[in-house]
């Protein structure tokens, strides 16, 4: 507490001898949240983060997520996998924040395409058969293509 009072610049607020306590930190949160967004936003983020952790102060960037795809740490933690789509071709896409031993990937399989499983649904879930599958089809109530395509 008294390094990051330091680093704001020892600023009024946070002189409020009920701020002295963790305990009276923990019950004012919201006021030290607030004071701490007015004071982030006027600085540049990784100039921010570098002069907090210079000062032993746990601090990480928040990335937008267009920036967590070149982000060194998510590489080296292989957080993105490769998944090739049939019809969108190999794209990355974010795996599990965490890993666990016994899974190797996280995304097992493309996102499926239009229509991919209609016909196991009509059968086995709602037991149609053919005729009544292609009856559907020809009314164009289901298919693989959008409506017009």
């Amino acid at each position: 507490w008294h390094a990051l009072v330091e680093i704001l610049g020892r600023p009024a607020w946070a002189g409020d001898p009920r701020l002295a306590t963790r305990a009276g930190r923990r019950q004012r949160h919201d006021t030290i949240d607030a004071e701490l967004s007015r004071w982030c936003a006027a600085h540049e983020r990784d100039a921010l983060v570098a002069q907090l952790l210079a000062r032993g102060l746990p601090a990480a960037p928040v990335l937008h997520p267009r920036e967590a795809a070149s982000n060194p740490q998510m590489r080296a933690r292989g957080f993105f996998e490769a998944e090739t789509h049939p019809v969108t071709g190999t794209h990355e896409l974010p795996g599990l924040p965490m890993r666990f031993s016994d899974v190797e990937r996280r995304n097992r399989s493309p996102a499926p395409t239009l229509g991919e499983h209609t016909e196991e649904v009509l059968r086995e879930v709602l037991g149609l058969g053919d005729e009544a599958i292609a009856e559907l089809r020809a009314e164009g109530i289901v298919g693989e293509r959008p409506a017009g395509a």
